[in-house]
């Protein structure tokens, strides 16, 4: 049973994922348009997506081991949420793309937190509730993703001056996250608190199996001569970071993110290209495929509750249904010049299939992840997934 502060923690984190899913959504669609509008070579649009990610492949390992170390995610959250702030601050004043690329820096910070906060609530929940919680922290991220881009219709009519700068249709994606940030940052620096575990409840149940380590000490000494040194090389193994499952998780990941990445970087070109569409349109392609993510991830979230399946077959399944996705895309591309009418839905089927079969594959990782790393290590090596997604996305 979840108590009052677990239950506290865990909502705030849910803000968390759900800001930084709202602005992942608000300025992916809308910042190529920016880039135009302050005459930058399209080349630019590589470099500010490439500055945004590298700098969450930069924080989010220190996150993840200062969280560890202090066994508290307020203060590395703290930081973050203030880089948000300041990338933001930064975009709308922009007057030159390079102001933009280092925007898209400074924010990738606040978007790097996700293996602090996942590692926190590892600590928290037991391992039959992880696949759960993480579940519920990717499907908020996603709804964000899924409802935020909705604003932009809106965006489309703002023009006004912010004190020191104009802020008009194409930097009002910055002003609205700026102050969202703001506000959430004000609130989570008043009321934030992370529980701690009951050290009582751990003492007594350490006293009422006392008893049963001296027996299987025993045994051990019966069964095995060198039972000590089995006995401290299977505690190194337990406490080693680089098993094979964590390895495995880490990887997958890497996978599901590298097929996201080019599907995200390329689709508005492409619509663009071929389609003629621009911000509006690209938002409702991104509303639409967010649709799927959300159905996914309320599916892998069911699964998990009912535990109608184990993390590592969920984990396979959906690496199959993505491998086959990602031939059926790659071979729908090779003969999109040729202009036929079926390839638009074609492509546009194979878009959603892929995008349905991440979300179980990127949550049974994490989950692995989490069951397999020791508490003390657990938000360092959460977020050595986030790097692993940070990774792809800038190459």
């Amino acid at each position: 049973m979840i108590c009052g502060s677990e239950l506290k923690f865990f909502i705030w984190i849910l803000g968390y994922f759900f800001i930084s899913g709202c602005e992942y959504a608000l300025i992916l669609p809308t910042i190529n348009s920016y880039l135009v509008f302050l005459g930058a070579p399209s080349y630019y649009l590589g470099l500010v997506f490439g500055a945004f990610f590298l700098s969450g492949l930069i924080f989010a390992p220190i996150f993840g081991v200062l969280t560890d170390k202090w066994q508290d995610s307020k203060w590395p959250a703290v930081f973050g949420i203030l880089c948000a702030i300041g990338g933001n601050v930064v975009y709308i004043s922009a007057r030159d793309a390079k102001w933009l690329i280092l925007a898209r820096f400074i924010s990738g910070a606040g978007f790097s937190l996700d293996g602090s906060f996942m590692g926190s609530l590892s600590r928290l929940y037991p391992p039959s509730k992880k696949a759960k919680i993480f579940a519920m922290c990717l499907l908020i991220r996603q709804t964000g993703v899924t409802f935020a881009p909705g604003l932009i219709v809106f965006l489309q009519k703002i023009s006004f001056r912010f004190i020191w700068t104009d802020v008009n249709r194409y930097s009002a994606a910055g002003f609205i996250m700026a102050c969202a940030w703001t506000l959430f940052f004000v609130l989570f620096l008043i009321f934030f608190k992370e529980p701690k575990e009951d050290e009582n409840k751990e003492e007594i149940q350490l006293e009422n199996t006392d008893h049963l380590k001296l027996k299987e000490e025993k045994t051990s000494e019966h069964e095995n001569e060198n039972g000590e040194k089995y006995t401290l090389r299977r505690l190194k193994e337990e406490e080693s970071i680089l098993k094979e499952p964590i390895i495995i998780g880490i990887f997958s990941c890497f996978c599901a993110f590298s097929a996201n990445a080019g599907l995200e970087s390329s689709i508005t070109l492409l619509t663009k290209w071929l389609l003629g569409w621009d911000q509006v349109e690209n938002a409702i392609i991104f509303v639409t495929a967010g649709l799927g993510a959300i159905l996914s991830y309320g599916v892998v979230t069911l699964i998990s509750t009912k535990r109608l399946l184990d993390d590592r077959q969920i984990l396979l399944g959906s690496c199959c249904l993505c491998f086959c996705n990602l031939c059926f895309i790659g071979t729908i591309l090779s003969v999109f010049e040729f202009g036929a009418i079926w390839l638009v839905p074609a492509m546009i089927l194979g878009t959603f299939l892929l995008v349905i079969s991440l979300p179980p594959m990127l949550t049974s990782a994490a989950v692995i992840i989490a069951k397999n790393t020791p508490k003390k290590d657990q938000a360092f090596v959460l977020s050595l997934r986030t790097t692993a997604e940070r990774t792809t996305q800038v190459y």
